[in-house]
């Protein structure tokens, strides 16, 4: 997606930021591939299904501040378009995740851990079976909230289709590229020029 991702431009006053930033964007896909990489056999999918499915793609480890907001919220309730989300052990709380039952739970990963999100293009690809994880983030007062998140993304070519055992609704969930369902979604919030 040239047209929507620029290349990265690295400070010539911080040259140690490259490659630290690019080992953690491959320690956290490779998290995020394992994670989907553990649910292939139980959903009945072959091996290196999901490997295929985020090969090539617009994944992107994204560097993220969340000022304090006086009687707001950092980041309102919202799911994640992509595939998954990992992000590593936070420095500080903000992150709040809401559970099937409605409620707000702390999205806070022990240290030397990674909390994985689903996301709305596994929701679809599951007809709906998987959930993609309702959060938002409410930095604690005065402090401000800085994390750091990987949106793992299925390649833009992947039709996002469920397959046959979660019996979707094809009205529902019909043939759909992921590339097509990002370019949709952002148009749908004003990230994306109307086609």
């Amino acid at each position: 997606f040239p047209e929507l991702y620029a290349k990265n431009i690295w400070p010539k006053e911080a040259p140690e930021l490259k490659e630290a930033s690019m080992e953690l964007y491959g320690d956290l896909f490779d998290v995020g591939k394992k994670v989907l990489r553990s649910l292939e056999k139980p959903l009945g999918y072959d091996d290196g299904f999901f490997e295929d499915v985020v090969r090539d793609s617009p994944t992107s480890l994204r560097p993220l501040y969340y000022p304090p907001v006086e009687g707001g919220v950092g980041a309102c309730d919202h799911t994640d378009i992509n595939y998954v989300t990992v992000l590593p052990a936070p420095t500080r709380e903000g992150l709040w995740v809401k559970t099937r039952e409605g409620e707000w739970i702390k999205g806070m990963a022990p240290e030397g851990c990674s909390l994985v999100q689903v996301g709305d293009m596994l929701q679809y690809t599951t007809g709906g079976e998987f959930h993609s994880a309702i959060h938002k983030v409410d930095p604690a007062k005065g402090e401000g909230r800085y994390s750091t998140a990987l949106f793992g993304h299925a390649r833009s070519t992947v039709d996002l289709k469920p397959a046959e055992q979660w019996e979707a609704d094809p009205e529902k969930y019909p043939k759909l590229t992921a590339g097509a369902f990002l370019y949709k979604r952002l148009e749908e919030i004003g990230l994306a020029k109307e086609k």
